[in-house]
Parts: C-alpha cells; sequence; structure tokens
C-alpha cells in the first residue's frame, strides 16, 4: 500500500482493492466531490495540519444536523482508511490460532465498516485524553477483539464435546492438532479417526448438535471397523499407521481431539513482545512506522539499504514490487526462462537479508539491545511483510515520479488539457483514447522501465497488461503539476 503524503489525499481518497489474476492490488481512489472540497479548504488555510483538519470535521460532524451534513463524516472515513488497514494486518498476526477462519480481508472489513460512521466511533471521544488517531486504533481494535472472541466463546459453549467434534471443519481439525503437538504419522491417523466419526455418528435431528451425548459401545466400534477398513489410504508405512484400532483406541483419539477442539477455541494473542531471534519490536516497529515520527529514518536506512543492493537485485525488487510482476513474468523479461522463476526467488530472499540487517541492528541500538542479531529464515519471514508493505510503497513511488517527470517534459499543452478534464471534470475516459493519449503514458512509462532499469521490454511484452494498470491508476491521482 502506497502511504498518502499530502492533507488532501488523506481526507479525499478510498482504498480500492483490484483482482490482477489472483493478485489483489491495493491503491488509492479519489472521490472527486470531497477531492474538490479539500483543495478549497487547504486553499483557504495552507498553514493548517492534518490533525487539525481531523479535530475539524470531528467538531463538525458533531455540531451539524444530518440535513446540514458537509461531507464531515466522509472526509473522517476517508482519513481512517489507513488506521484501518494497519489495525488488520496487526490483528491478523495477532490471532494467529484464527488464521483459516479469519483473513486480514475480514478484519479490514469489519474496521472499515465501523470506520465508516465516525459519528457512533467518535461518539464518547474527549480531545482532552487523547488523540483521534489513538483513539481510533484502540477503538477499531477492540471492535475486531470483540467478534473474535464473542466467536470463539459462543462457538466453544454452543456445542457439547461430541457436537464440536462434528462441527469443526476439516482445516479446523487439522489446526488444533497441530497445536496441540501432533505430528506425522499419529496427525494422518487422527485426522482418519475424526472422518470416521462423523460419517458414522450422525446426530439426530430432533436433538441437534449442540446437546450430543457420547457414542455408544456400538458406535464406536462401527467407527474403528471403518478406521481398519480405510487405513490402508494413509501414506507410507510405520506401526503406528499399521495397527488395528479397537473401541477402545478410537474413544481415546476422539478424547484427545475433544481437548484439542477445546484448546483451539480458546483464543490465544500472540505478545507483541515476544523475542525470537530478532525482538518483535523490531517487526512491530515496520508495521508502525507509518503513523509515527521514526517514518523518516526508518525509510532513510531502508532507502540506503536499497540503494547499496546489487543492480541486478534492485531491478528485480523494483519489477515485483513496483510493477507487481510475478516471478515468472520476471524471469522471462530477464533471463529469457519463466522457469528460472527460482532464480528470482533465491535473489530476493538474498536481498530481504540485505536490507534487513542495517534496519534491525539500527533499531537493536536504539534499544540498547545485544547488537548480534541472527536473521534467521524465521525472524525474516515473520518481518517479510512489512518489508513487501515498505518495498511496494518505494518502488511504485519511483514509478510515479518517474512518469510525472516525464509527462512534464514530453506531453504537449492539448494533452494537458484533456488530463486536466479528466482529472479535474470528471470528464468520460473514452474521450482519452481518441487522441491515443493513454497508449501515449504507457509508451513514455514503458521508456522509463527501460532507461532507468537498463532492460529491453519487447513487443509485446509480458509487462503491457501490468504497465497499462499502473497508468490508470496513475490517471486517478494525477499529480497537480502535471495539469496546472
Amino acid at each position: 500500500m502506497i502511504k498518502r503524503e499530502t492533507i488532501i489525499e488523506k481526507f479525499s481518497t478510498f482504498l480500492n482493492f483490484t483482482d490482477y489474476d489472483g493478485r489483489i492490488v491495493i491503491s488509492w481512489k479519489s472521490n472527486h466531490e470531497l477531492l474538490g472540497n479539500m483543495n478549497c479548504l487547504v486553499e483557504s488555510d495552507r498553514e493548517a495540519k492534518e490533525n487539525f483538519w481531523a479535530q475539524y470535521f470531528l467538531k463538525s460532524l458533531k455540531e451539524l444536523s444530518q440535513e446540514n451534513d458537509n461531507n464531515a463524516d466522509r472526509h473522517l472515513f476517508a482519513y481512517l482508511q489507513e488506521m484501518a488497514f494497519w489495525v488488520s494486518q496487526k490483528t491478523r498476526r495477532r490471532f494467529q490460532s484464527f488464521q483459516h477462519r479469519y483473513t486480514w480481508e475480514d478484519f479490514f472489513q469489519i474496521a472499515n465498516l465501523a470506520a465508516s460512521n465516525p459519528a457512533k466511533l467518535f461518539e464518547k471521544f474527549d480531545p482532552k485524553l487523547g488523540t483521534i488517531n489513538g483513539y481510533a486504533q484502540k477503538k477499531l481494535q477492540g471492535i475486531i477483539n470483540d467478534i473474535v472472541y464473542q466467536d470463539a466463546e459462543v462457538r466453544g459453549r454452543k456445542y457439547s464435546d461430541w457436537g464440536l467434534l462434528r462441527k469443526l471443519s476439516k482445516n479446523e481439525q487439522k489446526e488444533a492438532l497441530l497445536k496441540a503437538g501432533l505430528l506425522e504419522p499419529e496427525l494422518q491417523c487422527y485426522l482418519l479417526v475424526l472422518s470416521c466419526f462423523c460419517e458414522i455418528y450422525v446426530p439426530c435431528v430432533k436433538i441437534g448438535i449442540r446437546s450430543l451425548p457420547k457414542p455408544t459401545n456400538q458406535q464406536l466400534e462401527q467407527i474403528a471397523a471403518r478406521y481398519n477398513q480405510l487405513k490402508h489410504r494413509l501414506s507410507g508405512s510405520t506401526p503406528q499407521l499399521d495397527k488395528v484400532f479397537d473401541k477402545n483406541h478410537i474413544e481415546a483419539v476422539l478424547e484427545t481431539c475433544i481437548k484439542a477442539a477445546r484448546k483451539y477455541l480458546t483464543v490465544e494473542v500472540v505478545p507483541i513482545d515476544n523475542p525470537k531471534d530478532i525482538p518483535d519490536s523490531v517487526t512491530n516497529l515496520l508495521d508502525t512506522a507509518s503513523q509515527k515520527e521514526e517514518w523518516t529514518q526508518v525509510n532513510s536506512i531502508l532507502s540506503k539499504a536499497f540503494n547499496d543492493l546489487p543492480d541486478v537485485a534492485k531491478t528485480m525488487l523494483t519489477l515485483w514490487h513496483g510493477l507487481e510482476l510475478t516471478q515468472a513474468e520476471i524471469a522471462t523479461l530477464l533471463m529469457d526462462d519463466p522457469n528460472k522463476q527460482y532464480q528470482v526467488a533465491r535473489q530476493a530472499k538474498r536481498s530481504y537479508r540485505s536490507l534487513l540487517a542495517p534496519f534491525a541492528q539500527w533499531k537493536l541500538s536504539q534499544a540498547k539491545a545485544d547488537l548480534n542479531i541472527c536473521l534467521t529464515d524465521d525472524a525474516i519471514a515473520r518481518m517479510k511483510e512489512p518489508l513487501d508493505e515498505w518495498l511496494a510503497n518505494h518502488c511504485k513511488t519511483c514509478f510515479y515520479s518517474l512518469l510525472t517527470e516525464a509527462c512534464n517534459k514530453n506531453i504537449g499543452a492539448e494533452e494537458k488539457r484533456l488530463l486536466q478534464l479528466y482529472y479535474r471534470h470528471k470528464w468520460s475516459e473514452q474521450g482519452l483514447p481518441e487522441v491515443n493519449l493513454k497508449q501515449r503514458l504507457q509508451e513514455i512509462l514503458k521508456h522509463c522501465i527501460e532507461t532507468t532499469l537498463h532492460i529491453a521490454l519487447s513487443s509485446p511484452s509480458p509487462a503491457d497488461e501490468i504497465i497499462a494498470a499502473f497508468v490508470e491508476k496513475w490517471l486517478q491521482t494525477i499529480p497537480p503539476e502535471i495539469i496546472e
């Protein structure tokens, strides 16, 4: 996600999620009405800071009736977009045991829905006791937490032990057993027992699954017989897998599964300060740096580390995170062989180590901690997601700047006029292809990529569709200097 820089952007743009061949691309989309309003407001007071406008809109929202609404709620909703995004990302990492039930997109939808009603969200906000950002973060986090806790508690209490085993999905069954410490080959056995249990132990419709009794001895024997009939399907051959189960074995396995299921539905939050190789404070800073003053220093450290990378590494990362090409597409462009994507992945892993080392060293020195850091694969995996966000921001910003600068030098007055109509007056984009302006912009960006990254893009190129999509997003947020 590209970080919004200007006050106008922060109060007039909304997150936009686009699916490109199975990849979710996150961008910012302007609301023309809010954009025009913010342009006028900022023009009236150029010295006003971000926090001033947030308080201004909140005050307007509380003082004005719904009939006299001046878009204050929508400006605040736009402002809270980044907060909802970061809260959802952090929550997903905290509730790791629920990763099969909730994705970060689910958490974002919950947070975004709450943010869409600022009047309710800030109903009890007191500016004397804190900032708008701090209050919103706690409220949104609390709303998500309540839903997760309630879901887990209700599911745990709603069903009897035997009903709960039937209620869990196959993924949840496996996750619960893994969380309980079961490994292969026992894991295969337990999952097969559960499958046979669900097949044989069918509840009576009148009873339902909330108060299911314990299986009878006859049912346990039937489950054992079914298990012994199917165990040849298990992969491998070990004494554990070849063992014949009787009803006592089945009952013991099911009791273990019940305990694992109950524990699985107990919400466990990953502590923020749980140190492994690199303290989580290092990872957390990457998550929250965009909301703090430390962002400038973090950005400087990572930017220098990025510039110090070998040219081929910078090219790969820029194509990957800036244009969002796949590893196979990058391998095709640079090596003329999509099957060499493993080399791209290997180079990316080395680059991540090179980027993270100076950052982690700086953070630990700030905390006066032990400087003998160890960038293990696990440490890199835990820091990969926030680093990917930084790389996307850095590389996309680079392309946005290149395209803006090239347009200033290469497009004429008539083309600027068309952009002005498109940007300022919501002119139908059907008019743009009539003068091949979009194609012209794509050619400009393609030339920038070739000259900056020192690569040759064939025609047609695997990057053509990506370049076209990038230009479309750039058109949504055309820099003012292009059209003035």
